[in-house]
């Protein structure tokens, strides 16, 4: 097993080792292979985009809760350290385009506060003993495939522990789910023991109290489930592989994935290979992400 630490990933790269993830990676080559190439591949940014104030939202989130477990629950030092992260970070008011009218941004510095204080209150009384938080490892699925992934929480019981901020927490399929079988093959190879899991839900939402759908809800996954999970994510890694070899990448022409545009779709409706590159340049900049990486 690899204990991952910040620029691992991108430094393995440059050694033609690759270490891939559910989300950042397997999933949006199954998505679109040539949306993949561009993303992760190339590193493509849109230079016209902003960061996703969602996506920060629940980072910064993740690293209160982490200051917030590691400092004795020290609710005052928590939420300074999620202002500090997010304030520059916060969702703009929308139009509304039937009605034209201003809609009132939902992730905000306030909101989040507000949320993190509803957590605090919840499960202060909790005492579950914990090993360690944020684990950033990878692992050998077969020889030469790398698979990795950030665990939030270990606990003594023992059980592993996933933070979901999330607008539908009761959309969120617990079983299957593939992110939480790489988890699950994660934590039982670092530990050599079967351990369960726990997503630990932070909803997001404006019409009711959070913790109305605050909650947390163990899952767990057999060794069958984690064998067929492991030679079905082998299957697309070396398809992964092929498409890198082969320096071809098919379109799946999902262009709205997540209800909202690609921001490759410029690409994919030129005319003219000879558009191709200038576009590039013009459009976007060239901006790996570190996916292992923790926010600071």
């Amino acid at each position: 097993m690899m204990e991952i630490k910040p620029q691992t990933v991108l430094d393995l790269r440059k050694q033609g080792i690759y270490v891939y993830d559910w989300s950042n990676a397997i999933h949006t080559f199954l998505s679109c292979p040539l949306s993949y190439n561009y993303k992760v591949e190339l590193g493509l940014v849109r230079k016209d985009t902003e960061p996703s104030s969602s996506l920060i939202f629940g980072q910064c989130l993740h690293v209160a809760l982490d200051v917030w477990y590691s400092d004795n629950k020290n609710d005052a030092l928590a939420v300074r350290k999620f202002i500090e992260l997010f304030k520059d970070h916060e969702e703009k008011p929308k139009i509304n385009k039937k009605s034209g009218k201003e809609t009132t941004a939902t992730y905000t510095t306030i909101y989040g506060c507000s949320l993190l204080t509803a957590y605090f209150n919840k499960y202060r009384n909790d005492t579950r003993a914990i090993v360690k938080t944020e684990i950033a490892v990878a692992e050998e699925l077969e020889p030469g495939i790398y698979y990795g992934g950030r665990i939030d929480k270990l606990l003594t019981e023992p059980r592993f522990v996933d933070y979901k901020s999330t607008k539908y927490p009761n959309n969120l399929r617990l079983n299957p789910n593939p992110q939480f079988l790489g988890y699950k093959f994660l934590i039982n190879k670092l530990t050599g023991k079967n351990v369960p899991g726990e997503v630990d839900i932070l909803p997001v939402t404006k019409s009711k109290d959070p913790t109305d759908d605050m909650n947390r809800s163990p899952f767990d996954f057999t060794l069958y489930q984690l064998e067929n999970w492991r030679k079905s994510t082998v299957y697309h890694i070396k398809h992964i592989t092929k498409c890198r070899q082969e320096n071809y990448w098919p379109q799946t022409w999902n262009c709205d994935p997540y209800f909202s545009e690609c921001p490759y779709v410029p690409l994919c409706t030129l005319t003219q290979e000879a558009s191709l590159m200038p576009l590039m340049q013009s459009m976007y900049n060239v901006q790996h992400w570190d996916f292992m990486s923790p926010m600071d």
